[in-house]
């Protein structure tokens, strides 16, 4: 997660509906971090985790979706993430192998969301 002021909160909201509550990893480069230092991020997770959840920000997040989606991809999705990448924007990204191996065209994305309170 960012260490910014907006993305720890929207982790939080996001944390406190969940049992349990996950760990979390502050990340102060996210902040302005570019999409090939956030793929070498999730390539750091250990194996044996199976899901990640990365807080970042814009236009970072829709750059990296958009390049890490395969051609077999929820087009809906696609077109919404290249449209606009909201604050709160969430895009659901499945990986075939592990973490290390995330490339460019890598990733499934299965589905781009908006939720609103």
């Amino acid at each position: 997660c960012s260490d910014a002021v907006r993305a720890v909160h929207s982790w939080e909201l996001v944390a406190a509906s969940l049992t349990p509550p996950p760990p979390v990893r502050r990340e102060p480069g996210l902040y302005e971090a570019r999409p090939d230092a956030v793929v070498d991020l999730v390539r750091s997770v250990p194996p044996e985790l199976r899901t990640v959840v990365v807080v970042g920000h814009e236009p970072v997040m829709s750059v990296l979706t958009l390049a890490l989606a395969t051609p077999e991809v929820n087009h809906e999705a696609l077109r919404q993430v290249g449209e606009k990448y909201p604050t709160n924007g969430i895009a659901v990204l499945r990986l075939r192998s592990g973490w290390a191996d995330l490339a460019r065209g890598t990733a499934v994305l299965e589905t781009f969301a908006v939720p609103r309170a």
